[in-house]
């Protein structure tokens, strides 16, 4: 019997943050799959059932984390989290 590949989304408008957060899923085994905009991503929810999905601030803010919870309620929805600049400020938001 083989095991399940996991499955992840993660949308967020800048893509060096897609970058980083696609990397260490994939390490861990996630099949990743990376959008800058949520426009189409309900349908792929709905169909393929990710495990995870990983909005950037700025989705999360506008609200689409319910609506990806409606389309694949067994979903784990999570605000992608920015790390500060070297120097302690916050990134900016894209």
């Amino acid at each position: 019997m083989s095991a399940k590949i996991l499955q992840a989304l993660v949308i967020d408008p800048n893509l060096k943050i897609l970058a980083d957060l696609v990397r260490p899923l994939t390490l861990k085994g996630f099949r990743v799959a990376a959008r800058t905009s949520p426009d189409d991503v309900l349908d792929y929810v709905r169909r393929s059932r990710p495990e995870l999905v990983l909005l950037g601030r700025k989705f999360w803010q506008a609200g689409w984390a319910p609506e990806i919870l409606a389309a694949s309620p067994g979903t784990v929805v999570a605000p992608v989290a920015e790390a500060p600049e070297p120097d302690g400020t916050p990134l900016q938001a894209a």
